[in-house]
């Protein structure tokens, strides 16, 4: 209840109550451990000064001085000296005189020590101090202190701890207080910040430390400038994708009007209706590949079932439609019995949008490695891509000299990267390279990029071998 109650108040408002706590509980701490402490010292202190007292009294009694009121200027107020000879006879000297009863209680103590002894008890209910003390010469001395002189020591004492222990306390809220404030202002600053971002209203953080504070406001900094890019790159993808698809629809549209007018744009019937047929087609894929795009970020949650899906087989079957598409384009295969995990379909257009790719530009031929150390590699000798450019080949509609729709290798990171896997493109020997292989397998350990050699799994057979 009390910790739901702090975290419905303001930062401040916690300080404030954490602070009172601390202030009230050290209080009594410290005040009750100051009370016994101080105690111990001034009785200590008390039975010093009694000591010294002592000491010198009898050194003034045993030089011969005999006039009391030389001895008086030599002991504190409230105390009194009792000097007992060998005979028993006592001589009393001091500015205050005990009572009887003080007295008696002081000589009563005699039989309880030999050479020293020191006591407190109490008469009449006021407390008093005792202190004997017995010379080699036989001489015993006797010293009464009231708690009035004890009292006077203490208050001095507890007088100047409390106003130390209230100095030390200011300083340390004051402390706190420029502390929590510090803390306070740049939180409130990322708030005003993160306000005016949810505003769409154009604002700046710039908070300069090295603290967790720092490192969540440049987070935030960070963050915003990679939503302003996303958003940016989602504006121009909406454009991309309306521009593409207005063109063949306005092709569409012109030549189906065209034909209900009786004309034929593309000089026949039939080769008019092929324009159409043509157009339909190229949006039709563009639809595909947009819902493949989309489809592939819950392919793992609707298929909780992990396969372990034949590369080899997947491979050869697209070799036999890519060579039908290109024949004059040489195609070298080394397959190794590779199994990958995942899902059958997106593997299937991981590999046909990859070899796609391959066989737009390829010049002479087209390599595809498959094996247990570098995972899966399509090679072609076309063009060698910008090594400035390399990293945005896989965004959606970044499309090369000769590309289509920009969505094909989007595709492919999409799906290699919901199955665990990690796709990427390089330059090598005149060759444009384009690897898959498990993200937990560097792809410069490999040594370490080992690939299952033997199933464990039920391979799932092609329902479709003409898919």
């Amino acid at each position: 209840m009390f910790m739901d109650r702090m975290k419905n108040m303001s930062l401040l408002r916690q300080l404030a109550l954490i602070t009172l706590t601390i202030v009230v509980f050290f209080s009594f701490l410290i005040f009750g451990y100051l009370n016994a402490s101080i105690d111990s010292y001034t009785r200590n202190q008390i039975f010093d000064l009694m000591k010294s007292s002592q000491d010198e009294v009898l050194f003034m009694y045993e030089s011969g001085v005999k006039k009391p009121e030389e001895f008086n200027k030599r002991i504190p107020n409230n105390m009194e000296h009792i000097i007992l000879s060998k005979n028993r006879e006592s001589n009393h000297y001091g500015t205050s005189y005990f009572t009887n009863e003080v007295i008696r209680e002081a000589t009563d103590q005699l039989q309880n020590f030999e050479s020293e002894y020191q006591i407190v008890r109490k008469v009449d209910g006021v407390q008093y101090y005792f202190s004997l003390q017995k010379t080699e010469t036989g001489l015993v001395i006797i010293t009464i202190a009231d708690s009035g002189f004890s009292q006077i020591m203490r208050n001095s004492l507890m007088s100047r701890v409390v106003d130390v222990l209230v100095v030390v306390m200011v300083l340390l809220i004051m402390i706190l207080l420029t502390w929590m404030g510090n803390i306070i202002y740049p939180i409130n600053q990322i708030k005003a910040y993160i306000d005016k971002i949810r505003s769409g209203v154009p604002a700046e953080l710039n908070i300069n430390r090295k603290d967790e504070i720092g490192l969540l406001a440049d987070s935030l900094v960070a963050m915003n400038r990679e939503l302003d890019k996303q958003e940016k790159a989602k504006m121009e993808m909406l454009h991309n994708i309306s521009h593409d698809f207005k063109t063949p629809l306005s092709t569409i549209k012109s030549y189906a009007e065209s034909i209900k007018d009786g004309i034929y744009p593309y000089d026949t019937l039939e080769k008019s209706v092929d324009v159409i047929y043509d157009n339909a087609d190229r949006l039709e894929k563009k639809v595909q590949s947009l819902l493949l795009l989309n489809r592939f970020s819950y392919v793992l949650e609707e298929n909780s079932e992990v396969e372990e899906i034949s590369m080899q087989d997947i491979i050869n079957k697209t070799i036999l439609a890519a060579r039908v598409i290109r024949p004059d384009i040489r195609i070298e295969v080394n397959l190794e019995p590779v199994y990958f995990l995942g899902n059958q379909e997106s593997w299937r257009v991981v590999v046909e949008n990859i070899i796609d790719n391959a066989l737009r530009y390829a010049k002479n031929v087209i390599a595809i490695d498959l094996n247990h150390q570098e995972g899966l590699l399509i090679k072609n000798d076309g063009p060698l891509l910008d090594e400035k450019n390399i990293g945005n080949f896989f965004k959606p509609y970044e499309k090369g000299s000769g590309g289509q729709f920009g969505l094909g290798l989007s595709i492919v990171k999409r799906a290699c990267s919901v199955n665990g896997y990690e796709a990427i493109g390089y330059n090598q020997d005149d060759m444009v390279v384009f690897r898959v292989y498990p993200k937990s397998k560097p792809a410069d350990n490999k040594q370490k990029n080992r690939l299952p050699k033997q199933r464990t799994k039920k391979v799932k057979k092609d329902k479709d071998d003409n898919s």
